[in-house]
């Protein structure tokens, strides 16, 4: 949430949580308190609002999903029931404003299944709930005010605070794997077919030319400000090796940046242009990168 404070998670239900700009980490066992959702699931997503505010989304191996929210920094986590079994993403636009995105799987091999949204302005005690018959099977939600895009294998867009959805198009179909939002309208998306693409109305995308089509995947990308932005993937289509692309001009053009983590990079998220985290698979032990003006790399 700013330069100091962010968390983790990962397997088994664990969360970690840093106070120093990520050079020391507390929480992460079984037995602490800041284990909110037991051995049975796995951090599918977390997103805090600031310091103290945040939700987390687990899932199980069967797809049953858990959510959980905190109001004292992960200290304590409060269960919520919302009556979704298979949620794929969360974003909080607010402490009590949260949405969820998911898909209502009464047949595991029906593909075609209805994307469930859910919208809840009470801190998760009651919730709104909209059924979209389109076949987009978004696996990621992003709201900002009135305006909210979930994003997977196709695209859903609301400008209406979710009464109204329409399904936004590509041009053609695309393995979505991150997107970013440098505004309402000014969005941009990378797959994991190493594709880069741009909207400049949050409805309509553009696949660009650049950076890379074909064997390099592409798997997160961040925009913290309008002209400079990130995206990291994989050099090859086994997930082996780095790859970071930077640009400073709102991607009109990119080049690469040097990364000395070994396997794919699976997120990257920037608060500002000079600092910013990006996350990798590499069994090495080198899980983690950070960079900053007065910092240039550290290893966790």
């Amino acid at each position: 949430v700013d330069a100091t404070h962010g968390w983790a998670g990962g397997t088994r239900g664990r969360i970690w949580k840093t106070v120093n700009g990520g050079k020391t980490w507390t929480g992460g066992s079984l037995n602490d308190s800041l284990n909110g959702l037991g051995p049975q699931n796995s951090v599918v997503q977390l997103d805090f609002v600031d310091r103290s505010d945040g939700w987390v989304l687990g899932q199980d191996d069967w797809g049953d999903s858990t959510v959980m929210t905190t109001n004292d920094g992960g200290l304590f986590w409060r269960p919520v029931s919302t009556g979704a079994q298979f949620t794929t993403g969360i974003c909080a636009a607010s402490a009590a404003n949260v949405w969820l995105v998911g898909q209502d799987w009464m047949d595991y091999n029906d593909s075609q299944a209805p994307t469930i949204v859910k919208q809840s302005s009470d801190g998760g005690f009651g919730w709104q709930t909209s059924t979209i018959t389109a076949p987009a099977m978004p696996y990621t939600i992003a709201a900002g005010g009135d305006s909210v895009c979930a994003v997977g294998d196709g695209i859903l867009v609301s400008s209406d605070a979710g009464a109204t959805w329409q399904s936004g198009s590509s041009g053609q179909q695309y393995w979505f794997a991150g997107a970013d939002a440098v505004s309402a309208t000014d969005v941009w998306a990378v797959d994991s077919g190493g594709a880069l693409l741009h909207s400049s109305d949050g409805v309509r995308f553009a696949e660009q030319p650049y950076p890379i089509r074909g064997a390099t995947a592409l798997m997160g990308i961040s925009f913290p400000d309008v002209s400079d932005g990130w995206v990291v993937g994989s050099s090859d289509e086994y997930g082996d090796g780095s790859v970071i692309l930077h640009t400073s001009d709102g991607g009109a053009t990119w080049g690469p940046q040097q990364s000395n983590l070994g396997g794919e990079l699976d997120g990257v998220d920037f608060i500002d242009a000079h600092t910013g985290w990006a996350i990798s698979d590499d069994n090495s032990g080198r899980s983690e990168e950070h960079t900053s003006e007065l910092q240039s790399r550290q290893y966790i």
